[in-house]
């Protein structure tokens, strides 16, 4: 059995939907399961629970060969921290792993996860890639670049149509995006491996491009209208601070958009692909023409 956390997000729900069609018994562990909609079809056990709870997660774990951890604490409706999500609930998944000795543990990180990264994501998955490294436990952790559609759907603002394009900061840095469709294949290929070792892939995408290019191409494909609404880069800097006691979403996001907007972001494709057979290459425009994706409220 497959344990999935962070099922509900746009990486995981795409991770259930391969698997199922597989027909690989799947456990999904969610904070409401009210608001959780498995893919049309798929078969899976839902267990309501928290990643921050050691308790609940244990009794997730019950039975798993596999555990996949696509937790984040950066984007969604989720009032935890990056560092509860992703430190502590990474510590409380791979700590019941090893009580039920799964087989493999996958890891979703990011691309340059170092403890001295300017970026507190970035920290947080280094923390929990050194947890993982030190468990003793057979594990697979997977680096990405932003996602591609997400970032579409934050320069989109979520909406299609009349819609103007949002920029946040000057959205000029040239920023490597990755297909969230090429990493769940990478992630579901890892998670069916029969192949002993430990593994860290890094996946990025074909091209660097700013925000201010994924604005202009929105509005080229018609998903937005109109010149781009600039949000700059001192009210970033002042929302990630002022609105985290209320909205600490937004705040995360305004940190991480500021960062995104000055630290170095270009890189390559990474070794993934060359690696491992299969995974795909996604252009920028394929994934513009599969605008679908830019509408999901899975983020």
């Amino acid at each position: 059995m497959i344990l999935i956390a962070g099922a509900g997000g746009r990486l995981g729900t795409l991770v259930v939907s391969d698997l199922a069609a597989g027909g690989h018994p799947l456990r999904v562990i969610v904070r409401d399961a009210s608001r959780y909609r498995p893919p049309a079809g798929a078969k899976v056990d839902v267990v309501v629970g928290d990643v921050t709870d050691a308790a609940a997660v244990d009794r997730a774990m019950t039975g798993a060969s596999v555990v996949i951890s696509a937790v984040h604490g950066l984007i969604g409706r989720g009032s935890h921290s990056i560092h509860e999500t992703d430190v502590v609930g990474n510590q409380n998944l791979i700590v019941a792993a090893q009580r039920a000795q799964v087989g493999r543990f996958v890891l979703l990180s990011v691309h340059g996860a170092s403890a001295t990264s300017p970026m507190e994501l970035t920290r947080a998955k280094f923390a929990a890639e050194r947890a993982l490294a030190g468990s003793g436990l057979a594990f697979t952790v997977i680096r990405p670049t932003a996602y591609l559609e997400t970032w579409l759907d934050v320069v989109a603002a979520g909406r299609a149509g009349t819609a103007r394009p949002r920029i946040l900061g000057n959205g000029t840095n040239p920023i490597n995006f990755v297909s969230v469709r090429d990493v769940a294949a990478l992630v579901v290929g890892e998670a069916l491996a029969t192949t002993a070792g430990n593994r860290v892939y890094e996946i990025g995408g074909p091209a660097n491009l700013a925000l201010g290019e994924l604005a202009r191409e929105l509005v080229a494909a018609g998903v937005c209208a109109g010149r781009s609404r600039r949000i700059p880069r001192r009210a970033l800097r002042a929302a990630s601070i002022v609105a985290r006691p209320f909205k600490p979403a937004a705040a995360r996001l305004a940190s991480a958009a500021y960062l995104m907007d000055t630290i170095p972001m270009a890189t390559g494709e990474g070794d993934a692909r060359a690696r491992v057979p299969g995974v795909p290459l996604t252009t920028f425009e394929h994934a513009l023409r599969a605008l679908d994706t830019l509408h999901s409220s899975q983020v």
